[in-house]
Protein backbone atom coordinates (compact mmCIF):
# COMPACT_ATOMS: atom_id res chain seq x y z
CA UNK A 1 0.00 0.00 0.00
CA UNK A 2 1.36 3.90 -0.93
CA UNK A 3 2.16 5.86 1.68
CA UNK A 4 0.15 9.18 1.17
CA UNK A 5 0.75 13.12 2.67
CA UNK A 6 -2.01 15.73 3.09
CA UNK A 7 -0.55 18.76 1.34
CA UNK A 8 -1.82 21.88 2.53
CA UNK A 9 0.09 24.49 0.53
CA UNK A 10 -3.07 25.55 -1.31
CA UNK A 11 -6.64 25.69 0.07
CA UNK A 12 -9.75 25.71 -1.73
CA UNK A 13 -12.80 25.84 0.86
CA UNK A 14 -16.23 24.82 -0.67
CA UNK A 15 -19.59 26.71 0.17
CA UNK A 16 -20.68 22.73 1.21
CA UNK A 17 -17.99 22.19 3.56
CA UNK A 18 -15.59 19.83 1.52
CA UNK A 19 -12.09 20.41 1.60
CA UNK A 20 -10.42 19.61 -1.65
CA UNK A 21 -6.97 18.00 -0.99
CA UNK A 22 -3.77 16.19 -3.10
CA UNK A 23 -2.94 12.75 -2.83
CA UNK A 24 0.83 12.57 -3.41
CA UNK A 25 1.74 9.16 -3.58
CA UNK A 26 5.02 9.36 -2.89
CA UNK A 27 7.17 11.28 -5.93
CA UNK A 28 4.93 9.82 -8.37
CA UNK A 29 2.13 11.28 -10.26
CA UNK A 30 -0.55 13.77 -8.41
CA UNK A 31 -3.93 12.33 -7.92
CA UNK A 32 -6.68 14.54 -6.98
CA UNK A 33 -9.55 13.35 -4.78
CA UNK A 34 -12.62 15.00 -3.10
CA UNK A 35 -13.66 13.58 0.32
CA UNK A 36 -16.53 14.04 2.84
CA UNK A 37 -13.90 15.49 4.83
CA UNK A 38 -13.70 18.74 7.00
CA UNK A 39 -9.82 19.81 7.78
CA UNK A 40 -9.35 23.51 9.40
CA UNK A 41 -6.61 25.39 8.63
CA UNK A 42 -4.82 26.66 11.02
CA UNK A 43 -3.10 29.48 9.75
CA UNK A 44 -6.53 30.94 8.92
CA UNK A 45 -7.63 31.24 12.50
CA UNK A 46 -8.15 35.04 13.98
CA UNK A 47 -6.23 36.11 16.72
CA UNK A 48 -6.80 39.33 17.83
CA UNK A 49 -3.85 41.99 19.48
CA UNK A 50 -3.72 43.10 22.79
CA UNK A 51 -2.20 45.68 25.08
CA UNK A 52 -0.29 47.01 28.24
CA UNK A 53 0.00 50.16 29.27
CA UNK A 54 3.28 51.40 30.58
CA UNK A 55 2.81 54.82 30.67
CA UNK A 56 1.28 56.70 32.77
CA UNK A 57 2.15 55.03 35.76
CA UNK A 58 -0.99 54.04 38.63
CA UNK A 59 -1.57 56.78 41.00
CA UNK A 60 1.10 59.40 39.77
CA UNK A 61 0.35 62.80 39.00
CA UNK A 62 0.50 64.53 35.37
CA UNK A 63 -0.53 68.03 33.30
CA UNK A 64 -0.42 68.89 30.47
CA UNK A 65 1.38 67.12 27.54
CA UNK A 66 1.23 62.84 28.69
CA UNK A 67 2.94 60.66 27.66
CA UNK A 68 1.61 57.54 26.82
CA UNK A 69 3.32 54.12 26.29
CA UNK A 70 1.58 50.68 25.54
CA UNK A 71 3.07 47.62 24.92
CA UNK A 72 1.14 46.45 21.59
CA UNK A 73 1.18 42.43 20.74
CA UNK A 74 -0.62 40.44 18.11
CA UNK A 75 0.24 36.78 17.57
CA UNK A 76 -0.69 37.20 13.72
CA UNK A 77 1.90 40.28 13.09
CA UNK A 78 -0.67 42.35 11.78
CA UNK A 79 -1.02 45.94 11.33
CA UNK A 80 -3.01 47.50 14.05
CA UNK A 81 -5.60 50.57 15.14
CA UNK A 82 -5.04 51.82 18.66
CA UNK A 83 -8.19 54.25 20.90
CA UNK A 84 -6.71 55.97 23.32
CA UNK A 85 -9.85 56.91 25.98
CA UNK A 86 -10.18 58.21 29.33
CA UNK A 87 -12.35 58.13 32.12
CA UNK A 88 -13.24 61.04 35.12
CA UNK A 89 -16.08 58.64 36.31
CA UNK A 90 -14.33 55.35 37.62
CA UNK A 91 -14.79 54.09 34.30
CA UNK A 92 -18.46 54.56 33.66
CA UNK A 93 -18.24 56.97 30.88
CA UNK A 94 -15.20 57.06 28.07
CA UNK A 95 -14.26 59.82 26.25
CA UNK A 96 -11.73 59.76 23.58
CA UNK A 97 -8.34 61.56 24.36
CA UNK A 98 -7.31 64.01 22.62
CA UNK A 99 -3.45 63.43 20.98
CA UNK A 100 -0.84 65.78 19.99
CA UNK A 101 -0.62 66.35 15.97
CA UNK A 102 2.85 63.63 15.91
CA UNK A 103 0.91 60.80 17.44
CA UNK A 104 0.21 58.53 15.71
CA UNK A 105 -2.66 55.34 16.26
CA UNK A 106 -2.79 53.70 13.08
CA UNK A 107 -1.10 51.63 10.87
CA UNK A 108 0.80 49.87 13.86
CA UNK A 109 2.83 47.19 13.25
CA UNK A 110 2.12 44.87 16.57
CA UNK A 111 4.56 42.01 16.00
CA UNK A 112 4.13 38.39 18.14
CA UNK A 113 6.59 39.39 20.65
CA UNK A 114 5.30 42.98 20.65
CA UNK A 115 6.74 46.32 20.06
CA UNK A 116 6.48 49.58 22.08
CA UNK A 117 4.09 52.53 20.77
CA UNK A 118 4.21 56.48 22.02
CA UNK A 119 1.88 58.98 22.15
CA UNK A 120 1.00 62.29 23.96
CA UNK A 121 -2.07 63.18 25.38
CA UNK A 122 -2.40 66.71 25.93
CA UNK A 123 -4.67 66.30 28.54
CA UNK A 124 -5.51 70.05 29.59
CA UNK A 125 -6.70 70.24 26.08
CA UNK A 126 -9.38 67.68 27.62
CA UNK A 127 -9.56 68.85 31.14
CA UNK A 128 -8.20 72.72 31.49
CA UNK A 129 -7.93 73.90 34.60
CA UNK A 130 -8.77 70.70 36.55
CA UNK A 131 -7.01 69.16 39.46
CA UNK A 132 -8.23 65.47 40.24
CA UNK A 133 -6.63 62.26 41.62
CA UNK A 134 -8.91 60.22 39.99
CA UNK A 135 -8.62 59.67 35.91
CA UNK A 136 -8.13 56.47 33.96
CA UNK A 137 -6.93 55.68 30.59
CA UNK A 138 -7.84 52.82 28.39
CA UNK A 139 -6.18 51.63 25.18
CA UNK A 140 -7.36 49.06 23.08
CA UNK A 141 -5.76 47.51 19.94
CA UNK A 142 -7.37 46.15 16.86
CA UNK A 143 -6.78 44.50 13.90
CA UNK A 144 -8.72 43.35 10.60
CA UNK A 145 -10.27 40.96 12.99
CA UNK A 146 -11.40 42.75 15.51
CA UNK A 147 -10.71 44.54 18.63
CA UNK A 148 -9.08 42.99 21.63
CA UNK A 149 -8.86 42.98 25.16
CA UNK A 150 -8.55 46.84 26.34
CA UNK A 151 -5.82 47.92 29.06
CA UNK A 152 -6.89 50.18 31.70
CA UNK A 153 -5.00 52.05 34.22
CA UNK A 154 -5.43 52.65 37.46
CA UNK A 155 -6.33 56.67 39.03
CA UNK A 156 -4.12 58.92 38.23
CA UNK A 157 -3.65 62.13 39.19
CA UNK A 158 -4.08 65.11 36.30
CA UNK A 159 -2.74 69.02 37.74
CA UNK A 160 -3.59 70.95 35.27
CA UNK A 161 -5.24 74.33 37.89
CA UNK A 162 -3.46 77.56 37.24
CA UNK A 163 -2.06 78.87 40.04
CA UNK A 164 -3.63 82.23 41.43
CA UNK A 165 -3.08 85.84 39.92
CA UNK A 166 0.11 87.55 41.71
CA UNK A 167 -0.40 90.46 43.33
CA UNK A 168 1.29 93.81 44.74
CA UNK A 169 3.45 93.88 42.07
CA UNK A 170 5.79 96.84 42.03
CA UNK A 171 9.04 98.18 40.50
CA UNK A 172 11.48 101.10 41.88
CA UNK A 173 14.53 102.64 40.19
CA UNK A 174 17.91 101.16 41.58
CA UNK A 175 19.67 103.77 43.54
CA UNK A 176 22.91 101.95 43.91
CA UNK A 177 25.01 104.74 41.93
CA UNK A 178 24.31 103.20 38.30
CA UNK A 179 22.17 104.10 35.47
CA UNK A 180 20.45 101.17 34.46
CA UNK A 181 18.46 98.66 36.96
CA UNK A 182 14.65 98.39 38.04
CA UNK A 183 14.01 96.24 41.34
CA UNK A 184 10.60 94.56 41.04
CA UNK A 185 8.65 92.90 43.80
CA UNK A 186 5.83 90.96 44.22
CA UNK A 187 3.36 89.35 46.95
CA UNK A 188 4.46 86.08 47.26
CA UNK A 189 1.77 83.32 45.68
CA UNK A 190 -0.40 81.52 48.04
CA UNK A 191 -0.54 78.33 45.72
CA UNK A 192 0.79 75.46 47.97
CA UNK A 193 2.63 74.03 45.35
CA UNK A 194 4.07 76.79 44.42
CA UNK A 195 7.80 76.68 42.29
CA UNK A 196 8.87 79.99 41.37
CA UNK A 197 8.18 83.12 39.13
CA UNK A 198 8.86 84.53 35.74
CA UNK A 199 9.18 88.28 35.35
CA UNK A 200 8.03 89.79 31.90
CA UNK A 201 9.05 93.37 31.02
CA UNK A 202 7.52 95.48 28.04
CA UNK A 203 7.36 99.02 26.89
CA UNK A 204 3.89 99.51 26.72
CA UNK A 205 0.48 98.25 28.74
CA UNK A 206 -0.38 95.72 26.43
CA UNK A 207 -1.07 92.63 28.74
CA UNK A 208 0.88 90.31 26.10
CA UNK A 209 3.91 88.57 27.84
CA UNK A 210 6.85 90.35 26.10
CA UNK A 211 10.71 89.76 26.91
CA UNK A 212 11.08 87.32 29.94
CA UNK A 213 13.94 89.05 32.21
CA UNK A 214 14.78 86.11 33.81
CA UNK A 215 16.91 83.16 32.23
CA UNK A 216 15.44 80.60 34.33
CA UNK A 217 12.49 79.92 36.96
CA UNK A 218 12.97 82.55 39.92
CA UNK A 219 12.32 79.91 43.49
CA UNK A 220 11.45 80.91 46.56
CA UNK A 221 11.61 84.55 46.06
CA UNK A 222 9.15 87.50 46.14
CA UNK A 223 11.29 89.86 44.10
CA UNK A 224 14.55 90.56 41.68
CA UNK A 225 16.58 92.94 39.69
CA UNK A 226 15.97 93.69 36.09
CA UNK A 227 19.77 94.85 35.45
CA UNK A 228 19.06 95.88 31.70
CA UNK A 229 16.35 98.65 32.39
CA UNK A 230 17.48 101.78 31.53
CA UNK A 231 15.71 104.43 34.87
CA UNK A 232 14.04 107.14 33.39
CA UNK A 233 12.10 105.01 30.21
CA UNK A 234 8.45 103.84 30.79
CA UNK A 235 8.96 100.32 31.99
CA UNK A 236 5.85 97.55 32.10
CA UNK A 237 6.19 94.58 34.56
CA UNK A 238 4.00 91.26 34.79
CA UNK A 239 4.86 88.36 36.79
CA UNK A 240 3.73 84.74 36.60
CA UNK A 241 3.68 82.17 39.63
CA UNK A 242 4.54 78.43 38.44
CA UNK A 243 3.62 75.25 40.08
CA UNK A 244 5.59 72.22 40.39
CA UNK A 245 3.94 70.74 37.53
CA UNK A 246 4.33 73.71 35.41
CA UNK A 247 1.28 74.92 35.49
CA UNK A 248 1.08 79.35 34.67
CA UNK A 249 -0.90 81.49 36.56
CA UNK A 250 -2.45 84.76 34.57
CA UNK A 251 -0.54 87.77 34.10
CA UNK A 252 -0.28 90.10 37.22
CA UNK A 253 -2.36 93.12 37.01
CA UNK A 254 -0.57 95.74 35.40
CA UNK A 255 1.95 97.66 37.69
CA UNK A 256 4.15 100.20 35.82
CA UNK A 257 7.95 101.52 36.83
CA UNK A 258 6.61 104.35 36.49
CA UNK A 259 8.52 107.39 34.20
CA UNK A 260 9.99 108.81 37.24
CA UNK A 261 13.68 110.55 37.33
CA UNK A 262 15.24 110.11 40.79
CA UNK A 263 17.78 113.09 41.18
CA UNK A 264 20.45 112.44 44.52
CA UNK A 265 22.47 115.47 45.70
CA UNK A 266 25.31 115.16 48.43
CA UNK A 267 26.39 118.52 50.62
CA UNK A 268 28.03 118.60 53.73
CA UNK A 269 26.29 119.92 56.87
CA UNK A 270 27.00 123.69 57.12
CA UNK A 271 28.67 123.08 60.69
CA UNK A 272 31.38 121.04 58.65
CA UNK A 273 34.87 121.91 57.34
CA UNK A 274 34.68 122.45 53.54
CA UNK A 275 36.62 119.70 51.61
CA UNK A 276 36.24 115.88 51.58
CA UNK A 277 34.00 114.98 54.59
CA UNK A 278 36.06 113.29 57.94
CA UNK A 279 34.79 111.19 60.19
CA UNK A 280 32.77 112.29 62.33
CA UNK A 281 31.26 115.06 59.76
CA UNK A 282 27.36 114.52 59.16
CA UNK A 283 26.56 114.66 55.04
CA UNK A 284 23.33 115.07 53.90
CA UNK A 285 21.41 113.53 50.88
CA UNK A 286 19.02 115.38 48.82
CA UNK A 287 16.70 112.92 46.84
CA UNK A 288 14.27 114.46 44.47
CA UNK A 289 11.29 112.60 42.73
CA UNK A 290 9.77 113.75 39.31
CA UNK A 291 6.89 112.07 37.43
CA UNK A 292 7.76 112.72 33.67
CA UNK A 293 5.01 110.73 32.83
CA UNK A 294 1.92 111.12 31.05
CA UNK A 295 -0.29 109.83 34.03
CA UNK A 296 -0.28 109.41 37.41
CA UNK A 297 2.06 107.08 39.03
CA UNK A 298 0.97 104.16 41.34
CA UNK A 299 2.89 102.89 44.54
CA UNK A 300 6.56 104.84 43.88
CA UNK A 301 8.84 103.77 45.95
CA UNK A 302 12.46 105.40 46.64
CA UNK A 303 14.95 102.40 47.95
CA UNK A 304 18.56 104.39 48.73
CA UNK A 305 21.50 102.68 50.52
CA UNK A 306 23.70 103.62 53.17
CA UNK A 307 27.15 104.20 51.60
CA UNK A 308 30.33 102.42 52.94
CA UNK A 309 31.83 103.72 56.32
CA UNK A 310 28.66 105.40 57.27
CA UNK A 311 25.82 105.35 59.88
CA UNK A 312 22.75 106.83 59.81
CA UNK A 313 22.16 110.16 61.97
CA UNK A 314 19.95 109.92 64.79
CA UNK A 315 17.31 112.81 63.38
CA UNK A 316 17.10 110.55 59.93
CA UNK A 317 13.28 109.50 60.91
CA UNK A 318 12.62 113.20 61.34
CA UNK A 319 14.49 114.81 58.45
CA UNK A 320 13.34 112.78 56.15
CA UNK A 321 9.18 111.96 57.12
CA UNK A 322 8.22 114.56 54.02
CA UNK A 323 4.51 115.07 53.53
CA UNK A 324 3.29 112.60 51.39
CA UNK A 325 6.09 110.24 52.06
CA UNK A 326 6.77 107.16 54.85
CA UNK A 327 10.12 105.59 55.59
CA UNK A 328 11.45 102.56 56.69
CA UNK A 329 14.94 101.26 57.33
CA UNK A 330 16.38 97.39 56.87
CA UNK A 331 17.82 95.92 59.48
CA UNK A 332 19.00 92.10 59.86
CA UNK A 333 16.94 90.07 61.68
CA UNK A 334 16.69 86.51 63.49
CA UNK A 335 17.81 84.08 61.10
CA UNK A 336 19.68 86.62 58.96
CA UNK A 337 16.32 87.52 57.19
CA UNK A 338 15.93 91.41 55.95
CA UNK A 339 13.63 92.92 58.55
CA UNK A 340 11.75 96.30 57.56
CA UNK A 341 11.09 98.84 60.31
CA UNK A 342 10.14 102.06 61.36
CA UNK A 343 12.39 103.08 64.28
CA UNK A 344 16.04 103.66 63.01
CA UNK A 345 18.30 101.71 64.00
CA UNK A 346 22.25 101.66 64.44
CA UNK A 347 22.32 98.25 62.05
CA UNK A 348 20.39 99.95 59.41
CA UNK A 349 21.66 99.32 55.95
CA UNK A 350 18.85 100.90 53.61
CA UNK A 351 15.99 102.95 53.65
CA UNK A 352 13.14 103.05 51.86
CA UNK A 353 11.03 105.84 51.25
CA UNK A 354 7.14 104.99 49.92
CA UNK A 355 4.71 107.39 48.36
CA UNK A 356 1.92 107.43 50.30
CA UNK A 357 -0.63 109.41 47.48
CA UNK A 358 -0.05 109.42 43.70
CA UNK A 359 2.16 111.47 41.92
CA UNK A 360 0.94 113.26 39.54
CA UNK A 361 2.96 114.72 35.90
CA UNK A 362 4.29 117.46 36.97
CA UNK A 363 7.45 119.44 38.09
CA UNK A 364 8.40 118.40 41.70
CA UNK A 365 6.70 120.23 44.80
CA UNK A 366 9.12 120.76 47.87
CA UNK A 367 7.28 117.51 49.03
CA UNK A 368 8.74 115.24 46.41
CA UNK A 369 12.46 116.03 47.85
CA UNK A 370 13.62 113.68 50.31
CA UNK A 371 16.43 114.58 52.64
CA UNK A 372 18.72 111.97 54.61
CA UNK A 373 21.35 112.81 57.41
CA UNK A 374 24.62 110.26 57.82
CA UNK A 375 27.68 110.32 59.76
CA UNK A 376 30.79 109.34 58.14
CA UNK A 377 32.78 107.01 60.20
Amino acid sequence: MSEYQIDTTRRHVFLNGLFRYFLRAGIGAVTGAVASLFLPCPSALAVQPYDTILNPVDGETYSAAVTVQFLAIDADSDFCTATVEFSKDSGSTWLTATLSGTSVISNLYCPTLGDTKTVVWLSKTDLPDTITSRVQLRIAVADASGTGPADTTQNIGIDNEKPALVTGVQAVANLSGAETGVYVTWNTSAAPDSSGYHVFRSATTDSRLSSRINASLLVDTRGCLDTTASQGDSQFYYVVASDTHGNLSDSSALWSAPNVDVVKAVSADSSAPTGRPRPGDTVVYSITVRNNGYAPAKGVVVYDYLPANTVFADSSTAASAQSGWSIEYRVTGGGGEDVWQTPMADSATMVRFTRNNRMDPSTATPSDTLTLKIIVK
